[in-house]
């Protein structure tokens, strides 16, 4: 869980969304055809997941979804999607091309003479009428086939039944209740039933009960117990909710505090907050942690660990979020009314007149996107476009479908629509009263954040909700000071909510229904009309208040276009680069080898036969090799199969054996007996950076008995949940280089879901701390017979088990194969009772040594004895049995390829730039981003003392990074920025760039005109770009701005300030990162008068300085200080002078002591004027690495040298008392 990779078939290990788009187009077997989709989601059968609202192409409620790549959610429907025209088969599936002779519908002039029924004529009639003619044969289109219908129904339908007809395809078009009645000329009808479900979908978000029982019931304890619920989210209260992951920041709240949706309920959108993805894992452990804690009902547990995190992830909201009509924080602070003018659009979006930002397919859908709905009702009034929105294209055609919506809107006889919006009004005894209240108000009012219509009808983008964290008011509704979702609004018993209602006034309760509806005008019932898509009141009340959109949406206001917007991809391609001038740009080409083949007919024939694996011709017959998840003639049926995926916990291995080469064999057993295996190979040598996940399947016996236990198995519930006889043994075996092997261990799992076609084990299979140290062994004391050897099963505390000696099998390994002396080759074991069911193998199984295969283990690896890798690459045995990859290269940092072949150069940039800075360090990042959310993403830092000339990055990945930043440090805290280039989607960059300096915001927006200081400097960052005086790339705490290449606005990435930062230093030495990957990759930036690698050697020769003495004192203090030591120097001076005169004169030097204290008075002077010298350097701060190396080092030398000629003037006194006479003494001294 949290790898950044699916391991679940359900894909609910990981919280970031992934639909399986890309498995129509790939070779993906086990994440695509094992892929679960969701309850909300249609499984496309490919791995593909779609809206399930695609499913039924009726409907037409809301916006397309897109379909399934193979059209499977349109089977047998062909004729109804909302997308391009196709027509369907007779076996169901979609033909997209025009024309298409569909064989069982001849000519029309022929049809009668057919021997088609008159309903499959009328079926082919409909067909042509909604494809427009699709068809080759088809004698109409759109427009013509009604009469045709009518006069081929004539004969066996009623009247009632051809009005209809005649209504659903008349020229006009046809509305979704139309359509809903259609769609059973495709589809069958489903009755409900009964169903029983897991605990662990109890209150998991999503509806497994028809009625909702599952999430709706209030319940008096919890569910979520055992594994699950250490690994779901239960929102740190009294719900009893058990979320699974994918339900963590998905733009819909299913805890009632927010908490799901944001850290704690603050700041942004968790997955923005903390990122956890495929290529950004280092937040997943804080992830983990918030969920593991969500179980206690008191988040003040480990408030030092929130606070911290909360600190740190408040403010990371991508910047595309401001402005875009929806609250992405918690204090709603990227939506604020008043900032709404300073924000500037995409060119491709729609500017509402607040000023938000909206993609432009979303101008008069019939919802509300603009808080003032001037991209709905109140687009009429806008009889100037903005200067943005005069750009866009087809605008005036928006327009003019507004107008065509509105105009018959609710209240439209009554209401000018072109000046008001219709509503019951708010603030009057009897709103449904609307001739005395007359239900009408400007259309200026909507969004102005005054309730005046009832129930804040015209604020639903602007009010609050106190439901589920404070969502945007949108359907809600107030009863009794109480707020209720718009499901329970029209439920009876609920008197509050009759003025949106209206089916709970009959007396009779013949119109209690909820879609019942008593009309204003004359009060009579309307059956089933509430909010169906078409007015039946004269006023059109019964449209009133009707949410527009798909399902999900009635359940939470604007959902699915919340979802939508944070899928949204973007390509960055406007962005201004610096060095366009000088782009030299190397694609990689991709491989140009295309084989010319011959389209033979014969070869067309039997390409498809095969539903999966690969088609052989054996003498003129088709036949299918299948992979291992599917059998039959024509792979056609999928096999009862276990899907592993393992890994091996390389952090726990002892160190003992972790140089050597593990083989693992997957043992699948029933009742102890092995009826499947697969072996895998560990080398820990190349996944000490990363791990790698061993994927494969284990299948389940299609032998008579197997298949008889599982049809017994299925009539006995109590088998199901009590009688597990299947498990899988992870045997491990160690290679030694001598060519022998041993077995060290095992992990057993048993597999309580037998009963399922399909399921997945995902394990890390973990070696304890313990192993290889017999002193901790707790097996030490344990024995097996002489027969066999006791080893440990590591995923079970105290457990172990007697594996057998080679040839040795049976029970307590009493029975011996003979066979098994001479079967194997020397060194390798041999396994008698490794009975594999399905190949009915009687033969003993040999495990190889190390660098060898085969049956008997005969046959040796011998690829890597030439050296197959280049560049100093590493070559080690693949053990690969198809010989397509028989070796694996581990190539040194700089080469990459099959062989090391290739030199892993993405980006070479040569560097133009003269600078005057004194820099002390150079920090070059390059980035990717992801195209949801700007969010950087740093894939190289490399850091240097000086400017380089030229900067080469190698990298793992496809594409060369799309953004280079460099930093240079004059000082240590504040860096200056210079973009050096800006280029998306290139797979090679050869550059000469000159970077352009990108100052921080603060530094730009003084000098920006018509900009209210008062406003956040977000809001204020687009119109950095549009002055043409100002640098076009900057940043501030948040992000990292470039402008558009006209100009127009920013771009703006989410980045992370402390990539450079490091904490190796001491002493107060300031630490930068180079290589991420490399923690001995830093330079320590010393404090003044402190050095070495690390900061660790002092300069001063003191206990305390001067520096410490002055640095933390005001200036005045210091000042007085220097005046002090400025008169300490004068008397000292006149001293020292005084002395100087004194001892120059011959005859105080007649003895020794007057040249001692001649030498001392000069050195006494000068210690005194570097004494005076520091003093003015700390106080004025002209402190440098080589003036405080030269002052301290003369100092401490005068200082040193003074007391030395002090000790050779108490010797010399000494030696003059203890020999007065001696005259050798007076002469050497004298």
């Amino acid at each position: 869980m949290f790898t950044g990779d699916f391991d679940c078939m359900d894909r609910t290990d990981e919280y970031f969304v992934d639909r399986g788009t890309t498995c129509p187009f790939q070779a993906n077997a086990m994440e695509c055809d094992e892929n679960v989709c969701s309850n909300d989601l249609y499984s496309c059968g490919d791995g593909q997941c779609v809206a399930w609202e695609t499913r039924m192409a009726f409907q037409r409620l809301g916006k397309a979804q897109k379909d399934c790549f193979n059209k499977r959610n349109i089977n047998y429907m062909c004729e109804l999607s909302q997308h391009r025209p196709t027509w369907t088969n007779e076996n169901g599936l979609c033909w997209p091309d025009k024309n298409y002779d569909d064989p069982r519908y001849p000519p029309w002039n022929m049809i009668k003479a057919s021997n088609l029924t008159i309903d499959e004529i009328c079926q082919y009639l409909f067909r042509c009428a909604l494809t427009k003619g699709f068809e080759h044969d088809c004698p109409c289109n759109h427009q013509n086939c009604t009469l045709m219908m009518v006069n081929a129904l004539l004969p066996i339908m009623d009247i009632k039944t051809l009005h209809l007809l005649i209504k659903m395809t008349d020229s006009v078009g046809m509305t979704h209740k139309h359509l809903m009645v259609a769609h059973t000329l495709f589809i069958p009808t489903y009755v409900l039933r009964e169903e029983c479900i897991s605990n662990y979908r109890i209150r998991d978000g999503d509806f497994n009960c028809m009625d909702g029982d599952d999430e709706l019931r209030q319940l008096d304890k919890t569910y979520c117990t055992g594994n699950v619920g250490r690994h779901r989210f239960q929102c740190f209260n009294n719900e009893h909710k058990c979320l699974p992951l994918q339900k963590l920041g998905s733009g819909m709240s299913d805890c009632s505090n927010g908490y799901d949706e944001s850290w704690f309920g603050i700041g942004t959108t968790l997955r923005y907050q903390l990122p956890c993805f495929k290529r950004i894992t280092t937040d997943c452990p804080h992830v983990m942690e918030y969920i593991h804690q969500s179980s206690s009902k008191n988040s003040s547990n480990s408030s030092l660990f929130i606070g911290h995190q909360q600190q740190e992830s408040t403010y990371h909201m991508p910047f595309r979020y401001y402005c875009n009509t929806f609250w992405d924080s918690d204090q709603y602070i990227d939506e604020i009314p008043s900032s709404y003018k300073y924000w500037i659009c995409q060119h491709s979006q729609y500017q509402c007149r607040t000023g938000q930002c909206i993609p432009v397919e979303w101008v008069c859908d019939g919802e509300w996107d603009c808080s003032d709905a001037s991209d709905e009702e109140a687009f009429v009034v806008i009889e100037n476009s903005s200067f943005h929105n005069r750009n866009l294209k087809d605008l005036s055609l928006q327009l003019e479908k507004c107008r065509k919506r509105y105009s018959t809107a609710t209240f439209s006889k009554i209401c000018n629509m072109s000046l008001e919006f219709g509503c019951y009004l708010s603030g009057v005894s009897n709103p449904l009263d609307i001739q005395l209240n007359r239900p009408c108000i400007n259309l200026t009012q909507i969004g102005d954040g005054v309730e005046n219509c009832y129930n804040a009808y015209d604020e639903k983008n602007t009010f609050i909700s106190n439901l589920r964290g404070g969502r945007m008011w949108g359907f809600h509704f107030r009863c009794n000071n109480e707020d209720m979702t718009y499901q329970d609004v029209c439920i009876q018993g609920r008197n509050c909510s009759q003025m949106h209602c209206l089916n709970d006034q009959n007396n009779n309760r013949s119109c209690s229904g909820k879609e019942d509806f008593l009309c204003l005008h004359d009060n009579r019932c309307r059956k089933n009309v509430r909010c169906n898509g078409s007015p039946d009141c004269l006023h059109g009340e019964d449209e009133y208040w009707c949410p527009s959109g798909i399902l999900i949406d009635i359940t939470g206001y604007r959902i699915s276009k919340k979802q939508i917007s944070l899928q949204r991809d973007e390509i960055l391609s406007q962005i201004f680069n610096p060095s366009e001038t000088t782009l030299n740009i190397s694609r990689h080409q991709l491989s140009e080898f295309i084989s010319s083949r011959k389209n033979y007919e014969y070869s067309k024939v039997h390409s498809y036969q095969c539903k999966r694996g690969i088609a052989v011709i054996h003498i003129n017959e088709t036949r299918c090799l299948c992979p291992p998840a599917y059998y039959g003639d024509w792979c056609q049926y999928f096999n009862d199969r276990i899907s592993i995926i393992a890994r091996v916990e390389h952090g726990t291995q002892s160190k003992t054996i972790s140089d050597r080469v593990f083989k693992i064999k997957a043992n699948f057993l029933f009742n102890h007996r092995i009826i499947y295996h697969h072996e895998f190979y560990v080398f820990p040598m190349l996944e000490r950076n990363y791990f790698i996940k061993h994927k494969f399947y284990l299948l389940y016996s299609r032998s008579s008995e197997m298949l008889a236990h599982k049809q017994k198995l299925y009539f006995n519930r109590s088998d199901v949940i009590h009688d597990h006889p299947y498990s899988i043994h992870f045997d491990v075996f160690a290679l030694k280089g001598d060519n022998n092997l041993e077995e060290i261990g095992s992990w057993h799992y048993p597999i309580y879901f037998d009963y399922l076609p399909a399921f997945r084990l995902a394990v890390v299979l973990k070696v304890p701390s313990w192993f290889g140290n017999l002193t901790l062994n707790p097996y030490s004391k344990t024995s097996c017979n002489k027969n066999s050897i006791c080893l440990p099963v590591f995923n079970h505390n105290n457990s172990y088990y007697c594996s057998c000696k080679s040839g040795y099998y049976g029970i307590n390994c009493s029975m011996y194969e003979p066979i098994c002396e001479t079967y194997c080759s020397a060194n390798a074991l041999c396994r008698p009772d490794d009975f594999n069911l399905r190949t009915r193998k009687s033969s003993p199984y040999c495990i190889c040594p190390l660098d060898h295969f085969g049956l008997r283990c005969n046959l040796k690896y011998e690829d890597c004895t030439s050296n197959p890798c280049l560049n100093n690459g590493t070559c080690f045995s693949n053990y690969d049995r198809s010989g397509e990859n028989p070796y694996l290269c581990r190539c040194s940092s700089k080469f990459d390829g099959y062989n090391c072949e290739n030199e892993k150069v993405t980006a070479h940039i040569y560097l133009n730039m003269t600078t005057v800075l004194h820099i002390r360090a150079v920090v070059v990042q390059f980035y990717d981003y992801d195209h949801r959310n700007l969010m950087l993403h740093i894939l190289d830092q490399q850091i240097y003392t000086e400017l380089p000339s030229s900067i080469i990055s190698y990298r793992f990945n496809v594409d060369a990074p799309s953004l280079g930043i460099l930093k240079l440090y004059e000082d240590l805290s504040h860096p200056q920025y210079f973009l050096i280039y800006f280029l998306d989607q290139q797979q090679k960059i050869n550059i000469t760039s000159s970077p352009q300096h990108c100052p921080h915001v603060a530094i730009l927006l003084p000098e920006v005109s018509g900009i209210d200081p008062f406003v956040p400097s977000v809001f204020n960052d687009h119109h950095i770009c549009r002055n043409k005086n100002l640098s076009f790339c900057f940043y501030d705490e948040n992000y990292f701005c470039i402008c558009q290449h006209d100009r127009y606005r920013a771009e703006c990435f989410i980045k992370n300030i402390e990539h450079d930062r490091c904490h190796q230093c001491f002493l107060g030495g300031a630490c930068l990162q180079g290589d991420l990957e490399n923690p001995k990759d830093f330079i320590c930036h010393c404090l003044p008068c402190y050095q070495g690698h690390r900061c660790e050697f002092s300069l001063q020769a003191f206990g305390f300085t001067l520096d410490s003495l002055l640095v933390s004192y005001s200036k005045k203090v210091k000042i007085v200080y220097v005046v002090i030591v400025g008169l300490l120097f004068i008397i000292g001076l006149f001293n020292n002078f005084c002395s100087f005169i004194t001892f120059k004169r011959p005859t105080p030097r007649k003895f020794g002591v007057g040249y001692y204290l001649l030498t001392a008075s000069c050195l006494n002077q000068i210690a005194l004027s570097c004494l005076v010298f520091r003093f003015i350097q700390v106080t004025l701060g002209f402190v440098g690495v080589g003036s405080c190396k030269v002052i301290s080092y003369l100092l401490s030398v005068m200082t040193r040298s003074t007391y030395w000629l002090a000790s050779w003037i108490t010797i010399d006194r000494l030696l003059i008392i203890l020999f007065p006479t001696s005259s050798a003494l007076k002469k050497n001294l004298g």
